[in-house]
This record gives structure tokens, sequence and C-alpha cells, in this order.
């Protein structure tokens, strides 16, 4: 018996095993292997095999030993009992294969990703929001949106890791990154872009929600690590008065499997050379810009979208209230449109219009006795299903016929016949989908159209996907021209 491997002896053991297998393929292309070749192969695989067993346990053992040096960290009280353990260490917190060799089961890793995960947020840094703020947001869609394998959690590790973070500034600002820091973005590479780290990444935190896109506010959002969301929906269960000892009348539901593709969106950053190498705080700039594009994109999409990219909410909305009078709005097309919305979805329910339809509406009540504007002059009034929204977060400027009311850039302002200047339903029945990711790939050289040579230029293309659809198209009724 040979003298026994280190783990690190044994890894590149495997190296020379795996270039060895694919000289003797190379050697015999296309034809079988002579019986020396065959012998060579056979004995080859068997000791990779081996190797690979004997990897897995000395991965585990050392596993075992480091969690056990951490127990011994522990401090005495003075009753003689003990304080918890220690604080984890970056390295703890981000080693995967620690977390894959110590875990009994997959769900065991899984919890184990999510809670390293969670320490992570807590100290990342988040230049483009405030911290606690951020914070929130991440372990929310953390806990709603991760799945049976923490995958989630896994790209919150592998994108929250310092040396990614600092490679990733390096990379798009067309420095090189260290040795170490090219390895661990390697890891995440897809299809020759790279992940924004999560603390800067928009589809994680959501850093733009609200202002002239009000939809991510109030509509239902769901964040996923596949391209496309399937859900199960039904209108429920229509019951019944029977006479006595009559047949009960047949009141199944009805089931409907909606689905939500995603779509891929884009964005392009331009900046020179000069810029990339001196402009401070290059990265989180970038990150801003880009966060900004997609609001302002996902705010049309999400109001008129047609269909070959997401849906957006006037297109789907199947109920139509036309105006009175063609071309014109009265305060009695208001109250048309509140009385046209079936009770099921108007107690949950929240008005979207353009800025010049909701100040139309506005005017129809400037004495305040018309009753259309509750409140009309406070901030931060408007209902929900606990009650009412205060100054903070989900907070609406003034409520219409005691429903929230927000505007949307998205939905045209020009007010002539034919147009569909406002939405009113309820937009938990509105999905939007986030499929968890934004990447990036850095153009190093841009040419110059006049001559065909570099000007000097560099660039940024981001690209990630989004998708929304009115789940029930009944649950909403648009306003008509």
């Amino acid at each position: 018996m040979g003298t026994p491997m280190t783990v690190e002896e044994l890894q590149a053991r495997q190296d020379e095993i795996q270039a060895r297998l694919q000289e003797l393929n190379a050697e015999h292309a296309g034809v079988p292997f002579p019986e020396d070749a065959r012998v060579e192969w056979a004995a080859l695989n068997e000791e990779r095999d081996e190797n690979d067993k004997l990897i897995e346990e000395l991965e585990v053992r050392r596993a075992i030993v480091d969690r056990n040096a951490q127990e011994e960290k522990r401090t005495e009280m003075g009753d003689g009992s003990f304080a918890v353990h220690v604080r984890k260490t970056d390295a703890d917190i981000y080693d995967l294969t620690q977390v894959r060799v110590s875990a009994q089961n997959p769900a065991a890793a899984a919890s184990q990703l999510r809670d390293n995960a969670k320490h992570a947020i807590e100290r990342a840094s988040y230049p483009t929001m405030d911290t606690e703020t951020a914070q929130g947001n991440v372990e929310r869609m953390l806990d709603r949106s991760d799945d049976q394998f923490g995958n989630v959690a896994r790209r919150i590790l592998l994108t929250g890791r310092p040396e990614y973070a600092r490679g990733w500034a390096k990379y798009i600002a067309g420095q090189k990154p260290s040795a170490e820091e090219e390895r661990v973005m390697s890891l995440t590479t897809n299809s020759g872009g790279y992940g924004v780290p999560f603390a800067l990444d928009p589809t994680i935190i959501l850093s733009s929600d609200g202002g002239i896109n009000p939809f991510r506010q109030i509509a239902r959002v769901e964040q996923i690590n596949v391209d496309i969301w399937q859900g199960i929906t039904s209108a429920g269960v229509t019951a019944s008065f029977d006479t006595e000892l009559s047949e009960v009348s047949d009141d199944s539901m009805t089931i409907a499997q909606p689905n939500v593709t995603t779509y891929m969106a884009r964005a392009f950053v331009p900046f020179s050379i000069e810029i990339g190498m001196d402009y401070p705080n290059f990265a989180a700039q970038v990150a801003r810009a880009i966060s900004d594009s997609k609001d302002v994109l996902e705010a049309s999409q999400f109001a008129t979208g047609s269909g070959s990219t997401p849906h957006g909410i006037i297109t789907d909305a199947t109920g139509v209230v036309t105006a009175s009078t063609r071309g014109s709005i009265t305060s009695t097309d208001v109250y048309a449109v509140e009385g046209a919305l079936g009770p099921r979805f108007l107690q949950n329910a929240s008005w979207v219009a353009s800025r010049a339809a909701l100040q139309k509406f506005r005017q129809f009540d400037t004495a305040g006795g018309a009753q259309l504007w509750i409140q009309n002059l406070q901030y931060g009034l408007g209902r929900n299903g606990s009650g009412f929204f205060g100054p903070t977060q989900g907070q609406v400027g003034y409520t219409l016929l005691g429903w929230p009311a927000y505007a949307s850039s998205g939905i045209t302002a020009t007010l002539t016949t034919g147009n569909k200047v406002a939405v009113l339903g309820d937009f938990s029945q509105f999905l939007i989908v986030d499929r968890i990711g934004l990447s990036t790939e850095f153009i190093p050289h841009m040419f110059n159209v006049a001559n065909n040579l570099p000007s000097g230029e560099r660039g940024i293309f981001a690209y990630w996907r989004v998708g929304s659809a009115a789940l029930f198209t009944n649950a909403f009724r648009t306003f008509l021209l």
C-alpha cells in the first residue's frame, strides 16, 4: 500500500487521471481499445472512484474537526454553564464546501445556506439605498422565494463574498481582478456574464419601488429562479340554500392554472476609459443607472405591455367602462367605474391612473362637497385590509371614493377619445414575477461608426428577466374615454 495522500494530493492525482483518460480516448478515437488500453482505462476509473470516496471522507473529517474547534471556543459563565458559540467568521459564512460536506441531507444543507445568507445580509453594505430598508427587502425575498435546495441563498453567498464584490467592481471598470477575485467570480459566470453582487442587484433588493412605478407597491410580487411561474387560481365555491331532503347542488370549484413567463430586458451603460479609472464608487453608480432604467422600463410594461413582453394591466383587464360622454371625464364616470367592480375585488381595490387623469378627477371636488376625495388635502391616508396606511412604506397621497389612488407614468396622459386612462381593481390579482439575478457583461472597446476605430469608450451590457400578468382579468375595470 502506498503512502496516504492529503486531500490536495488526491485532487492533484484526480487531475492527472482525467488528463490520462482524455489521452487514451484521443489515441483510440472511434475504434475499440486494445487490451492494454482497456486494462489501463478500467484501472484509472477504479482509482478515480476510490479517490472520490477518500476525498469526501477527508473533507467530512476536516469539517467535523473545524466544528469541534468552534465548540471549544465557548466561554464558561459564572454559574458553570456555557455561553452560545462564537459568532461565525466570514470564512464560515461563504464556505459552501463546508456546508455540503457537513450537512446530513439536502434539507439540512439548504437550511444552513439560508442561515449563512442571513448573516451575509446583516454584514453587507448597500450603497444604493439605506441599510435597514435593503436588509429588510433581501430577507423577505429570501424567506419567500428560496427553494428547497437553497439556490437563492447560494446566489447571495456567491455574489456577496467580499472578493466577488471587489472583483466585479474592477471588472465593470475595465480593470483586471486579482487571481483570487477572478477565481471566485468564475463560480457564477453565466454565458459570459457575471451576476451583480446581491447588495447592488435590483432584482433582489427591489430598490426602485414606488414613485412613477407604483405597481410593485400594490401588486403581488413573486421571485423565482426558473423561467416560468405556474400557479393555481379559482373563482371560489358558490354556496346555496336547498330544501329539506333535496339533493345538494354541485358547488365544485373551477380550477385554472395560470402561468407567467419572464422576458429578457436589457440595458447598456457606455462610459469613457477615464471615468472607469477615476470615478469614485463607479460600481455603485452603474448599479444606480441600471436600476433606474429598469424602473422606467417596467413602469411602462406593467401598465400597457402587449403580451410579447410582460403583460400590462391596461392590456389584460377585460372589464371596460366607457365614458358617458366620449372624450371627456365627468364625476358620474368615476362612480360608474367603482360600481362596475364586483364586491369580491372591491374590498381590496386601488386606483392607478395617469397624473393627468388624477388631476382631472381632483378638479371635480374643488370645494369638497362632492366627497369624491376623502381627506383630499391630507397625506398618508389610504385603506387596506387592516385599516389605514401611515406616513411610512406603502403610503399613498390620497384616496378616490375611499380607495387608494396611485399615479403611473406608464398610463397615457393624453385625455382623448379611445384612450384608457385609469384602472380600478384588486392588484393582489396582478402578478409581477422576477427571475432572480441581474447579470452584466463588460465591453472593453467601443468602435466609432465613422471609421470603425476605437473611441476610448467602454460599456456595460446588463440583462435580467421579468414577467407580469393579471391572474383574474375580471378583478379590474378600466376607464375608456
